[in-house]
């Protein structure tokens, strides 16, 4: 919460309100989101949630990266061009952020204590310079849902794929063509979304 004075209140560990030194959080804009979205498949090796095509826009640009080493080259975008950003993807506080925390863990790329974290869902926090945000919080529908209500350009707008089909490696080269303009769609729609919220 803010008081009056602009100071954030934070709880301690006892649960005592205490002023923040920090001052007011900077403004969101479209300029300073990293919209981004994971599409996955349970790996039948490894039994894991595997990461397998990411999209991600940011400064006017958009990024696919496709394959086996598609999550790394959007975290090394990450670590590379984006500072003192937020990282938004919808439904993001429940899914796409953990795998962000998981891979800086992996890298040895300190976490801070301070994870807002509710149930299993990351609502706030910082990872390097940059706060997670989660738009899907504030609409309080899908993705779907939002880009009706919203009227999301149709040329934009989410669209369907049936994640059944992505079962293996195999899989995720049959459908790359369908699964890019899918991924696509989803993050630009989301970042209309943004723009108007």
């Amino acid at each position: 919460t803010e008081r009056c004075d602009g100071r954030t209140m934070y709880q301690d560990k006892n649960h005592n309100v205490v002023p923040c030194m920090k001052t007011r959080e900077t403004a969101f804009s479209i300029d300073n989101i990293f919209g981004y979205d994971l599409e996955t498949f349970v790996d039948s090796e490894t039994k894991y949630l595997t990461v397998y095509a990411c999209s991600w826009y940011y400064k006017g640009e958009q990024h696919v990266s496709y394959g086996q080493t598609a999550f790394n080259q959007m975290f090394d975008f990450i670590v590379e061009h984006v500072k003192d950003a937020v990282l938004c993807a919808y439904n993001g506080s429940r899914f796409d952020h953990h795998f962000l925390v998981e891979e800086a863990i992996k890298r040895g790329i300190k976490v801070p204590d301070l994870l807002i974290v509710d149930g299993n869902a990351i609502l706030g926090g910082n990872l390097l310079s940059n706060k997670f945000w989660d738009i899907a919080r504030f609409t309080q529908s899908s993705l779907k849902d939002a880009c009706y209500s919203f009227k999301v350009p149709e040329h934009i707008t989410k669209g369907e794929f049936d994640h059944t089909k992505m079962n293996s490696w195999d899989d995720v080269d049959k459908y790359e063509l369908e699964v890019r303009k899918y991924l696509q769609n989803d993050v630009l729609s989301m970042m209309w979304i943004v723009d108007k919220l």
